[in-house]
């Protein structure tokens, strides 16, 4: 999800809460609304940059490559799994 994107989804939920207010919508519509805004923030937040994880893979090639650890052992595995969902 692209930065521009988010801001549009927050600008959006905003508008929706603020007419849910001034509408006197139930609680319940605001909650959902709340924990939608947490989620995108959290996005945001723990997202790496390009950089970053062209970087990581780049110590982790060279962990394997260079020093001939394998590509198995548990410190390895792990930073795959860190690195594979932020590159989508």
């Amino acid at each position: 999800m692209s930065e521009e994107n988010l801001k549009e989804q927050l600008d959006a939920i905003e508008k929706h809460l603020k007419w849910c207010i001034d509408n006197n919508k139930p609680q319940e519509q605001l909650d959902v609304h709340t924990g939608v805004i947490s989620d995108i923030k959290q996005e945001i937040e723990t997202k790496m940059s390009k950089e970053e994880i062209e970087h990581l893979q780049w110590i982790h090639d060279r962990i394997i490559s260079v020093y001939g650890e394998s590509e198995n052992v548990d410190f390895l595995i792990k930073m795959r799994e860190i690195i594979k969902p932020k590159q989508r």
